[in-house]
């Protein structure tokens, strides 16, 4: 019975200091550091001559000083990044793991915020590099395309230039800038307050994917042009039209999905095009004229570039075909624009097409030379046959006697020269036609119509 007493007595006396230590204030308290809150068991209570050393409790990381700044201005960046999706657990799980522990704590941030930072440092970093190393990547996969798939012993730096992976290079860069300049386009409009919201910002990035794309193709197709071009010259001008058509065929489809992308229907277009086609039709009857013109000429080709044509009363040689008008050149260099829907109606002569240039010349003689006029005819003949620039395999070269009139006889030459410049030819058309008239001269006939031709004095001016 009496340790039983002894033992409440003792809990009594704890219970009491346990109290007063609640109310007393924790500095006025001579341990201060002293927290009691395990039963006391066999310990003796402390007394006023027990000396307490104050023990430093830990500060807990959740209430060491921070960085209240930082936070506020990182603080919309991160929450745009979560709300576009950009900062998932297991994107934040697997940066956290690479940023040491209190990183954050000791910098002031959430770790959110570090997280955020970490991430688009490495992805500027590995932009940057994909940027500088681009074109020796493209390089590197060429190489393996063309020994491995093409089976090329050697592959050059002008067919990487040829190749697809040399129209990459430009296109790439593009996109990897477009893409670095939108991401943290997306992380400042929240900085900066600017008034661009998620959907912008995505609309310029698919852009410039739309861009980079169609630059891509633009150049493959050049290329695969140029390649088919070198292997088959033969088809060169049909390549050239074919070159257009698809540039203008890519051009309308990046326009198209640009349009859809911007949110613009082209079911609406058409539709306030058919309500308003009859008005659009009357001012653009040209327009679309000439560009069916041009079509069709790309798809006739009754001429290609550099073929000396004759179009009406018109020409000239063909300089430059586009889809509303042909561009020619005259024989004194001028240039002559002649708008497409003119070929479609008017008869068109291609010289070069023949493969010679006709050579055609008319003299006159009195009609008292009639019986000249056999070996004239004779001598000129065979003085054209026996020219070196006359091609006798494309059609009929003969002196003969055209017609006879009150006026006197037309004596004509037809022959073929051999296809050359426009300056040679005029050389060899004046050296043909002197030629015949000394011949006629030397027949003892006269040239003209009125005033007979003294082929006399003509010797004796030259001599």
């Amino acid at each position: 019975m009496a340790s039983a007493a002894s033992s409440r007595a003792v809990h009594r006396a704890v219970a009491a200091v346990r109290g007063r230590e609640r109310r007393r204030p924790l500095a006025a308290s001579p341990c201060a550091s002293l927290r009691l809150s395990a039963p006391l068991r066999a310990s003796p209570l402390p007394t006023a001559a027990s000396k307490c050393r104050p023990l430093r409790a830990p500060v807990p990381p959740h209430s060491r000083p921070r960085r209240p700044a930082v936070r506020a201005a990182a603080a919309p960046a991160v929450a745009a990044m979560a709300e576009d999706g950009l900062l998932t657990r297991a994107a934040v799980a697997a940066y956290g793991a690479l940023v040491p522990a209190g990183t954050a704590a000791s910098l002031g941030l959430t770790e959110l915020t570090v997280v955020l930072a970490l991430r688009e440092t490495i992805i500027a970093l590995a932009t940057v590099a994909i940027f500088v190393a681009g074109p020796r990547i493209c390089r590197l996969v060429n190489y393996v395309w063309g020994t491995l798939v093409m089976r090329d012993d050697e592959v050059t730096e002008e067919e990487f230039q040829d190749s697809m992976f040399g129209a990459m290079v430009a296109p790439l860069q593009f996109a990897l800038v477009a893409f670095f300049f939108s991401r943290h386009l997306r992380l400042l409009v929240p900085l900066l307050k600017l008034p661009l919201t998620a959907a912008v910002v995505g609309q310029a990035r698919a852009v410039a994917a739309v861009v980079a794309v169609t630059w891509f193709a633009t150049g493959w197709k050049d290329r695969l042009m140029k390649l088919v071009a070198a292997n088959h010259p033969e088809d060169k001008p049909v390549l050239v039209n074919v070159s257009k058509l698809l540039t203008l065929l890519l051009r309308v489809a990046a326009v198209g999905t640009l349009a859809e992308m911007m949110g613009v229907s082209l079911r609406s277009l058409i539709a306030v095009g058919g309500i308003s086609g009859v008005a659009i039709g009357f001012a653009s009857k040209e327009i679309v004229t000439n560009f069916f013109g041009g079509l069709i000429l790309f798809l006739t080709q009754p001429f290609v570039v550099g073929d000396k044509i004759k179009a009406g009363s018109v020409t000239g040689r063909v300089r430059e075909i586009g889809f509303l008008q042909t561009k020619l050149e005259a024989d004194d260099n001028s240039p002559i624009v002649v708008p497409n829907y003119i070929f479609n109606t008017a008869v068109v002569t291609n010289f070069s097409r023949a493969g010679c240039l006709a050579l055609e010349a008319t003299f006159v003689l009195r009609n008292e030379d009639i019986v000249r006029i056999r070996p004239i005819t004779q001598r000129l003949t065979a003085y054209l046959r026996a020219h070196p620039r006359v091609d006798l395999s494309k059609g009929p070269t003969l002196a003969f006697l055209k017609q006879l009139s009150g006026t006197g006889l037309q004596v004509g030459i037809m022959t073929c020269v051999q296809d050359m410049e426009d300056d040679e030819f005029l050389e060899v058309q004046q050296e043909i036609l002197e030629a015949s008239v000394e011949i006629i001269v030397e027949e003892g006939a006269y040239l003209g119509e009125s005033a007979p031709f003294e082929p006399s004095a003509a010797l004796a001016a030259t001599a």
